[in-house]
């Protein structure tokens, strides 16, 4: 099937307004206002288009592709340099690109270097005109040899309004085949999210982060690492996706952005990771002897032992939440959990279990003082965190995990004054009043969270994860 070079294809091929698709598929080679040089060295081989139905040196589409073949030079004459020119355009739009797919011929590394040269000289064949826009190695161009990869490159601003010619250049010395089809101008170039990250702040859970240009809206992928990219994923609304509920193993994610509905990158990625096994949990105490725990402890050292052996000491944070991560552990094992028992607290048992860490569990551990001394100290505010009647009301949160809106209910269709949910950093993220028995967490980052209801002088405090 041949390709259709007219600028109507511009919707079907990509996501960018952009100039006539030039697809190699004339009975001409170069076509009309290209131009194939070589600096003198391996004339044999030079750029070309490719046979009709030849396995070896397929099109991306249509019948044909332009190629150059691989070439054994001398090696006194250093290696050789095969240029393929486009006409002289003049470069238009926001922010050009110019967008191309290219494809190698051979697994493995052969020592090739590939190069994109621009130049607005009015003569194409001065060749030191030319200043590189992009240099890749062959893992770098076609990480995967065989198949084409999509690839923009932004021209610089500067250049935009002048008339410049392009180039295609391979300098190798029997380095690998190089195949390129459906080359292209781009006016408005939406650019590739970088610096892909993650990172862990709960065990069974991470948060990716990337850093994005002027659009507000990506599109995220997340996968183990032995599976396929779909081309489809998640939108948000922000430079960083938190997920939840994993497994301790190896993954990987890919992202793009998206500049408006019909204007999309290309994927960035995959940035791939580790995530390790960990224990969690939450520390409370009972802070009106009615064998409720309704508070939160700040601050209490906890102390993880393993096989009667290791010890890691941490400290819970202001909601009461610690975190042993990560874990490099991968056998059966007996831990131990153990909250240090601060001034005015009767000590509690420790926790102890067995745990099959090659199964890769989610392992969360709350411990609750349930017998307090009458004389706390002054930096434990009980009045302020009590719940002194909430113990005798029976007190539930639907659905955990929940991904729109999060329902409570009390006995006697009681109701609370106030509602705050905060962070596992103890951020304030929703404070509503006067709720009428759900709140709507549904833009939240996917996350652990901790909802306080409140009538004014009694609290409680529960956990919930938010999908």
């Amino acid at each position: 099937m041949k390709k259709i070079l007219t600028l109507f294809l511009a919707g079907t091929l990509g996501c960018f307004a952009q100039t006539s698709v030039e697809g190699f598929e004339g009975a001409v080679f170069p076509p009309d206002g290209w131009s194939i040089y070589d600096n003198g060295v391996g004339p044999i081989k030079f750029w070309q288009q490719t046979i009709e139905e030849n396995p070896f040196t397929p099109p991306y589409e249509g019948s044909y592709a332009a190629y150059i073949d691989r070439e054994n030079v001398p090696n006194v004459y250093g290696p050789a340099q095969d240029w393929l020119v486009t006409p002289y355009i003049t470069v238009t739009g926001d922010s050009p690109a110019i967008h191309f797919y290219s494809r190698l011929g051979l697994n493995g590394d052969q020592g090739g270097v590939f190069r994109l040269m621009i130049s607005t000289d009015s003569d194409s064949a001065n060749l030191e005109s030319y200043t590189a826009l992009k240099e890749w190695s062959e893992y770098e161009i076609n990480p995967a040899q065989q198949m084409y990869n999509e690839i923009y490159v932004p021209i610089p601003l500067e250049f935009i309004g002048q008339q410049v010619y392009v180039a295609f250049v391979m300098e190798a010395d029997l380095g690998d085949r190089w195949l390129i089809d459906n080359v292209s101008f781009v006016e408005n170039y939406c650019k590739q999210p970088t610096n892909l990250d993650a990172s862990v702040t709960v065990p069974n859970s991470v948060t990716l982060n990337w850093t994005g240009g002027n659009e507000s809206v990506w599109e995220v992928e997340f996968l183990a690492q032995n599976e396929m990219p779909t081309g489809a994923g998640v939108e948000v609304n922000e430079n960083n996706y938190t997920v939840t509920g994993l497994a301790a193993g190896n993954y990987k994610y890919y992202v793009r952005a998206i500049c408006s509905e019909t204007n999309k990158s290309i994927w960035s990625g995959p940035y791939s990771f580790i995530l390790y096994n960990g224990i969690d949990g939450v520390v409370s105490y009972d802070s009106d002897k009615d064998k409720e725990c309704d508070s939160l402890l700040e601050g209490a050292e906890v102390v993880l032992t393993v096989n009667g052996e290791t010890q890691f000491t941490t400290y819970t944070d202001s909601l009461g939440y610690y975190s042993f991560y990560p874990l490099y552990y991968y056998t059966t094992l007996d831990v131990s959990v153990e909250v240090i028992a601060p001034e005015g607290f009767k000590d509690i048992d420790p926790v102890a279990l067995s745990v099959d860490f090659s199964v890769q569990p989610d392992v969360s551990i709350d411990m609750c003082f349930d017998k307090v001394k009458k004389h706390l100290p002054d930096n434990i505010e009980v009045e302020a965190k009590s719940a002194k009647n909430f113990s005798d009301t029976q007190f539930s949160i639907y659905p955990n995990p929940v991904t729109d809106r999060l329902y409570f209910t009390l006995q006697n269709n009681g109701q609370p004054e106030t509602v705050q949910v905060f962070d596992v950093n103890g951020k304030l993220c929703i404070e509503q009043n006067k709720p009428q028995g759900s709140v709507d967490v549904q833009k939240l980052q996917p996350g652990l969270y901790f909802i306080k209801l409140s009538t004014g002088t009694e609290t409680k405090n529960i956990k919930f994860i938010k999908q």
